[in-house]
């Protein structure tokens, strides 16, 4: 028992890696095959951490598991584009850094998800810029 405990755990660890991975790599790319990817990834986090609550685990190890869970579901929710296009379209066009950077700290109240955005958005606009300005 404490063996497949242990695999489900390190199962489950692999997972959540990989779906946060493949979220991060859709939201830097935005391409669709990488959204199908973390959509697939994120199903199979799920169901480990549903087999996780299945089994006599340690609180701490489930707590840990759930945290981890919760912060990937928030990235998830930027796989809708109306969610992003919002936010998005709420930063005025000559905003500094650090108001872009605050816009998304208030809107996801999560500091790493913020500065991941707020990265994209940036790259996004600096890539726009050169493509209209050739």
């Amino acid at each position: 028992m404490a063996i497949e405990a242990y695999q489900l755990i390190q199962e489950a660890a692999m997972a959540f890696d990989s779906a946060d991975a493949s979220l991060r790599d859709y939201l830097r790319t935005g391409k669709a095959n990488e959204k199908v990817v973390a959509q697939r990834n994120l199903t199979r986090a799920r169901e480990l951490y549903k087999k996780m609550q299945n089994m006599i685990l340690p609180k701490q190890i489930l707590q840990s598991a759930e945290e981890r869970l919760n912060d990937i579901q928030q990235r998830e929710n930027l796989l809708n584009p109306q969610n992003v296009n919002v936010m998005f379209n709420k930063i005025p066009e000559n905003a500094s850094l650090e108001q872009i950077r605050n816009h998304f700290s208030k809107a996801l109240k999560n500091p790493v998800l913020a500065d991941e955005l707020a990265n994209a958005y940036i790259t996004n606009r600096i890539s726009h810029a050169f493509v209209t300005h050739k």
